[in-house]
């Protein structure tokens, strides 16, 4: 599909971060010959002429699974990306949210300072990508927990998550794809593929087959977070055009204590689009410690 293809990606990510030909192969016990090429395949690289996006779903800061997170990164940077694209959840909110709560976790203004800290960390790895945080359900707590318990402060552009979390003083736009819904526009979208986090979509409990669910309910192209568990589901339609929905895993804590036995697992996205739009998924998956 790509050249990048042919890299092992740990070599990938090593040359990503600077090893030169003969780091390389005493790294991995590889001939030079053989660190010779991957070097050259790596560097000849020519992007496609559209977009590549590095998707990372459902951090959940502070509750984020920092390795996970850097094996993300890592290869994220070893594909160069266009965009980086949050796709909702980055913050958890647990002190906003409305279920019981562990009087012994920390405070909301410790959740915030986390949160930047993890987004100076993505901001400082892709400096020159385009970079989007989407809405998702833990993001929208704060606006809830407003509405029903502070409304006096609702409207306060200090209480906005854009504002506490600086993310236009940092390079981020933040994209709150329910407030386009209800204004009649579409999602967030690059080329023929949009990107919801799944709060957007009323789903009920109990779905197996997620990817299936999202694509009966919304007919497009779609990836969507929110369950932290790695599906897809494609079909062809009569007019001989294949579509499709691709559910992500997440970057967050795997056994919370709120639900410390689930389906989850770690993951995130590459996409690459060509000049037409069409595109390309690799719905990754990190089960301990590799990306599959």
């Amino acid at each position: 599909m790509e050249i990048l293809a042919e890299i092992p990606d740990t070599i990938a990510i090593a040359i990503a971060d600077g090893k030169g030909r003969r780091e390389l192969s005493i790294q991995f016990n590889i001939p030079e010959w053989e660190a010779r090429y991957y070097y050259k395949l790596f560097h000849n690289h020519i992007k496609p002429s559209g977009k590549v996006v590095l998707v990372l779903p459902d951090l959940h800061v502070p509750y984020h699974d920092k390795n996970a997170l850097n094996i993300a990164i890592g290869y994220g940077k070893a594909v160069n990306p266009d965009i980086v694209l949050l796709q909702g959840d980055l913050v958890d909110f647990y002190q906003v949210s409305s279920w019981l709560k562990d009087p012994k976790k920390r405070d909301f203004a410790w959740e915030i300072e986390q949160c930047i800290e993890v987004i100076d960390h993505i901001t400082n790895n892709f400096p020159n990508a385009k970079k989007v945080l989407l809405e998702g359900n833990h993001e929208h707590r704060l606006l809830r927990f407003l509405w029903q318990k502070a409304s006096q402060l609702y409207g306060l552009k200090a209480m906005d998550v854009g504002e506490l979390l600086k993310l236009q003083d940092r390079g981020w736009e933040y994209v709150i794809n329910r407030e386009r819904l209800m204004a009649g526009e579409d999602v967030f979208k690059v080329g023929k593929l949009r990107f919801i986090h799944g709060h957007e979509v009323r789903t009920g409990w109990g779905a197996v087959n997620l990817a299936r669910m999202y694509y009966m309910k919304t007919t497009v192209n779609i990836v969507v977070a929110h369950h932290h568990q790695t599906q897809e589901y494609l079909t062809r339609k009569l007019n001989n055009q294949h579509e499709g929905a691709w559910v992500l895993g997440g970057l967050c804590d795997l056994s919370p204590d709120y639900l410390p036995s689930n389906n989850w697992n770690h993951g995130f996205a590459i996409v690459r689009f060509d000049s037409d739009g069409d595109f390309a998924i690799e719905n990754k998956k990190i089960i301990n410690g590799k990306i599959l």
